[in-house]
């Protein structure tokens, strides 16, 4: 079903460390779907979560530092602004694109299932999340 859904360009929500997630691919017409549900302006780019730093490999330049950073933190507490390798979506950031590796199991396995899809809260833009 998730499968199903990523593919036709939806939005599903998911469990993170946190707060429930609301993702997509990172396609134009998922990208539409979510700043149209979050009604979110689209200079405010959201991130893209991961199951390991290497999925973005494709996406982002990822620095030699980068891994040991992000080892000495508890897996999904840090977000990494990194060079994208090409001009992205000017919602998921342009030219730098913001990077999660999720923590939650289930929010990685989606992502080492199906690729990287937007990290950002299930809430419409300047209310509150929620639990």
């Amino acid at each position: 079903m998730v499968k199903k859904i990523l593919e036709s360009d939806q939005l599903i929500v998911y469990p993170t460390s946190t707060l429930p997630g609301l993702g997509c691919l990172p396609s134009k017409e998922g990208l539409d779907a979510l700043f149209e549900i979050k009604q979110r302006e689209k200079s405010k780019p959201v991130s893209l979560g991961v199951y390991e730093l290497s999925q973005a490999s494709d996406i982002v330049e990822i620095p030699v530092f980068a891994q040991d950073f992000l080892n000495s933190f508890p897996k999904g507490s840090i977000t990494m602004v990194l060079p994208a390798l090409q001009p992205m979506d000017e919602r998921l950031g342009g030219e730098k694109v913001a990077i999660r590796v999720f923590a939650h199991p289930a929010a990685s396995s989606i992502a080492k299932e199906y690729g990287p899809i937007t990290a950002t809260s299930a809430n419409k833009a300047g209310e509150t999340p929620l639990n």
